[in-house]
Formats: structure tokens, C-alpha cells, sequence
């Protein structure tokens, strides 16, 4: 630090005199003009800080980025903050130049969830049909609702057929199945942090009760006798 004298016409006519020669100076970094924070932004739930997009008007890209403090954390909650996130611009000069920081409005929206839904089991009268799904978020299983539907076809509108179960990953096919579809829809609950939107169905049509051993043997022995009896009656 060089000690500060007297220039121009007239110094002569003045006396400089220096009550601290020891002075220390400290020189900060300067805060660049021109940059504006943005004030508002999304996050998907179940995302971290960096994928926030901004929603308001920024300026100053040219000098620096602008990027989410603490950028690797996840929001806990769907909702809109204003005092929570904050945002940061960092400069490319940052021996010159500081950084700037303010809160931002931060909305953190529903994740869609890329469900798929697996269908086991047997789609017979009085047996079983069991629906599983991929590989999902750990918190994400307790907002899945599950509905089974009775339906004509196996593509067909939901709306169209006949609500039979909810609430269960099991289906017990019943009598009234015979002939239809089997389709299990998962949704999410109200209070989900996910959107969610899946089906599977059955392969074919439900097929009716089938026989035991013992009922086919007497079905077939009846039908033997019925031939008899109409051979000789023929014979007759």
C-alpha cells in the first residue's frame, strides 16, 4: 500500500500529513454490476438441487453460472418454499469478483414414475392372479393403489368394465370372470409425491372352473355309455 500524496496546481498550497503510517487496508472483492438472481424455480421430487430449471428472468450468464446451493440435496416434500433453497452465482473471476447468494422460490412438483406392472398366477375359476412391480423408490410402494377390473377385451377402457378388487396385489378369479379379461390398474393416492399410471392384464380370457381327474373319468365314462346305448340301439 503506497501512501496517499498531494497533485495539481495548487498542492503546494496544502500540508498532507499522515496520523497513521502503519494504515492497513483490506481490498475486498467487488460484487459485478449487472447480475440479476433468478427468483423462482422447479424441482422434481425425489431429484437433487441440480435439475432445478429457473421460471423468472436472470442476468449475467456472461460473467458466471448460476447453480443451487448445496445442488446434491433432495427436497423432502411436494410444495413451494420461499425461505428454504437458495441460489447462487459463482463468477469466473473469483479472485476479483464475490459470489452471490439469495433465496429463491423453489416448487417442487410430483415425480412420474415409469411403473411396470407384471402379471402371475392362473387365470382360472377359483384360482389366483398375482400383480408385482419393477424396481422402484423405496417410499414409493406405500402411494401405489392397486384396482382389478373385469373387462371384454384386454385393451379396453377400464371405465367400460367392472370394478372386482381394490386395495390387494391378489386376484381370486371367480365364475362371473368366465370369458373376460383381468386387468389391474396401479394409481397413485391423493397425498403421492409420485404420479403413477400402469396396467397389466390378463393373457387370455378367464376359462371356466376346471375339471378334476375324477370329473373328467365320469364325463368320459358317460360318453362311452351314451355310445353304447346308441349303437345298439341301432342294432335293434
Amino acid at each position: 500500500f503506497d501512501l496517499p500524496s498531494l497533485a495539481g496546481a495548487k498542492a503546494d498550497n496544502y500540508t498532507l500529513t499522515v496520523l497513521n503510517p502503519d494504515l492497513t487496508v483490506e481490498i475486498t472483492k467487488a460484487r459485478i454490476e449487472g447480475v440479476i438472481l433468478p427468483t423462482s424455480g422447479t424441482v422434481k421430487y425425489g431429484a437433487t438441487l441440480s435439475t432445478t430449471e429457473f421460471t423468472s428472468s436472470f442476468a449475467g450468464a456472461e460473467y458466471g453460472t448460476f447453480s443451487m446451493e448445496n445442488p446434491m440435496g433432495m427436497p423432502a416434500a411436494v410444495g413451494t418454499t420461499s425461505d428454504v433453497y437458495k441460489v447462487v452465482f459463482t463468477p469466473f473471476n473469483t479472485i476479483n469478483f464475490a459470489a452471490i447468494s439469495d433465496y429463491i422460490t423453489l416448487t417442487v412438483t410430483k415425480s412420474d414414475l415409469n411403473v411396470e406392472l407384471s402379471m402371475s398366477g392362473s387365470a382360472d375359476v377359483g384360482k389366483k392372479l398375482y400383480v408385482a412391480t419393477n424396481n422402484l423408490p423405496e417410499d414409493a410402494y406405500q402411494y401405489i393403489e392397486y384396482k382389478w377390473y373385469r373387462l371384454d377385451t384386454r385393451t379396453g377402457d377400464v371405465r367400460d368394465g367392472q370394478l372386482v378388487a381394490s386395495g390387494t396385489t391378489e386376484y381370486t378369479v371367480t365364475e362371473k370372470d368366465a370369458d373376460h379379461y383381468i386387468v389391474c390398474v396401479a394409481t397413485n393416492k391423493a397425498n403421492s409425491p409420485y404420479n403413477i399410471n400402469a396396467r397389466v392384464s390378463s393373457d387370455s380370457t378367464v376359462s371356466k372352473k376346471s375339471m378334476s381327474l375324477w370329473e373328467r373319468l365320469l364325463k368320459w365314462f358317460y360318453r362311452v355309455l351314451a355310445s353304447i346305448t346308441q349303437l345298439f340301439g341301432k342294432i335293434k
